[in-house]
């Protein structure tokens, strides 16, 4: 979003957060970095992906002045899912 009297991006989501799960790269990554442009906080989930392309993506975040919060969870587990949010929670 435009301010056209400003001449600046607004960040419309800012103090937000959002989980984006599989956020490390493909399709996950380009959400993670569109919300970040938004303003949102990120909650980058991340199940295989390589610790330099988790940190890749995390300083791609990061550079849109926001935070990223790398999990490591398989979603496909419920006591996984249960322990990313407890340490979103706990992180931000």
């Amino acid at each position: 979003m435009f301010d056209s009297s400003q001449g600046h991006k607004k960040r419309i989501m800012a103090g937000k957060a959002a989980l984006v799960t599989g956020g490390a790269r493909r399709l996950g990554k380009d959400i993670s970095i569109a919300l970040a442009q938004k303003g949102f906080d990120i909650v980058l989930n991340y199940s295989s992906s390589s610790q330099d392309i988790v940190a890749e993506t995390a300083g791609e975040i990061e550079k849109a002045g926001v935070r990223a919060y790398p999990v490591k969870a398989d979603i496909s587990k419920r006591s996984e899912v249960e322990a990313m949010f407890e340490t979103g929670r706990k992180d931000m």
